[in-house]
């Protein structure tokens, strides 16, 4: 006979242990080995991700330095683009240097033809501007470095004029692309003159006056009304900085909270903006006030200041006002105040400013992209902002 066993014991006490949960240490220890591992891959995903931002811009700029470059090779002369043009025929605003590199720009190929027509470029322009049919709402991935918290687009219901309004019949306004790289019009002083060592607000050379809008300079690749031919570069192309990034904001840490400002070239008026000012060579009896220097020019600048100036109150630098703030915490914000008839725009000296930290990435005449370190040297970034200083910079 067959030794008796109680299987509702055995299987009670099956059950009991196959029921029991996780206890207290059990728990504990899961949660530290997750903190372990979001400890080490929280850190390399940030990592890879600016990583990923930063070839992003690099190619950007590379891109950018290639149009460029096709520009130039189907130019009589082998020019550079004008930096930012006047429409001499009709008095007003001509376009950017962007207008000529984009119909040679990889992804641009869709770039319609530009309509050569007065204030061609300003489409707050009352009278309208047929253009506007297709910059609204026109991008290409180069304008744009991916780290930026900037926006891509301007405000169209505070940009465009009614007139220009009506020229979108089919679908309602997008605004116009406000690029985060912006053209080199040259350095403040002009260090081609040789008797100057150290940064000065002094006119010199081909660089106006110290005016309403800041210094305005022609020693650069990207002067305003002016194409330069590959041949007056005297320095290294790869040492000479003919594109700048603008992709990070001003702040002033006065307030609580704090504004932020847009400091892009190109803002607001968008990446097609020329200047009204008609400029020949930019010089030092150039008044800068009422007067030649003082009309500003879109899409490129002078540098004036360090990598990542977030200044406001410097010379040179203008900023559109910030949005209205509520009068009291819960309330609307109010809306955005419509733009003055004369518009705002940036000064001549508006900074090469970054999202990514430490530096700023910058195009050379030679088609390389390079991040400089925001610690630089003013006086080196000044001699790499021109173009023939004749004066050797070294790795």
């Amino acid at each position: 006979m067959g030794k008796f066993v109680n299987r509702a014991v055995l299987g009670g006490t099956r059950n009991r242990a196959f029921r029991r949960g996780f206890s207290i240490k059990d728990a504990v220890v899961v949660l530290v080995i997750i903190g372990v591992v979001l400890g080490v891959g929280f850190p390399a995903m940030m990592y890879m991700r600016e990583r990923v931002r930063n070839m992003t811009c690099q190619s950007n700029l590379r891109k950018i330095g290639a149009a460029i470059d096709r520009y130039r090779s189907n130019d009589p002369s082998s020019a550079y683009p004008m930096g930012s043009g006047y429409h001499l025929a009709d008095k007003s605003a001509g376009v950017s240097w962007w207008v000529d590199i984009l119909p040679h720009a990889e992804g641009a190929d869709h770039l319609p033809k530009w309509s050569n027509v007065p204030n061609r470029a300003d489409f707050g322009d009352p009278l309208g501007n047929p253009n506007i049919a297709w910059a609204d709402g026109y991008q290409v991935s180069l304008f744009f470095c991916p780290g930026s918290p900037l926006p891509q687009f301007n405000d169209p219901l505070r940009n465009l004029s009614d007139a220009t309004r009506k020229l979108l019949t089919d679908r309602a306004p997008q605004g116009i692309a406000v690029p985060m790289y912006a053209a080199v019009a040259g350095g403040a002083p002009d260090l081609r003159d040789s008797n100057i060592t150290q940064p000065t607000d002094k006119p010199a050379g081909r660089n106006t006056q110290d005016g309403k809008w800041g210094i305005l300079s022609g020693s650069g690749v990207f002067p305003p009304n002016a194409h330069i031919q590959s041949a007056a570069i005297f320095d290294q192309k790869s040492k000479t900085i003919i594109v700048v990034e603008q992709s990070g904001y001003a702040i002033d840490k006065t307030l609580d909270p704090p504004d932020l400002y847009d400091l892009r070239s190109a803002w607001p008026k968008g990446a097609f903006m020329g200047t009204h000012g008609d400029y020949r060579e930019p010089r030092a009896s150039h008044p800068g006030v009422n007067g030649d220097g003082s009309e500003r020019c879109w899409n490129i600048t002078t540098i004036r200041y360090p990598l990542n100036t977030h200044d406001i109150k410097k010379k040179g630098i203008v900023v559109d006002p910030p949005a209205p703030r509520p009068a009291k915490e819960g309330d609307p914000v109010p809306p955005l105040p419509p733009y003055p008839p004369q518009g705002y725009g940036p000064g001549h000296n508006h900074p090469a400013n970054s999202a990514h930290p430490g530096g700023a990435y910058v195009l050379m005449a030679d088609g390389s992209a390079q991040f400089l370190n925001e610690q630089m040297d003013l006086m080196l970034l000044l001699r790499m902002a021109t173009r023939d200083d004749k004066v050797d910079v070294a790795d």
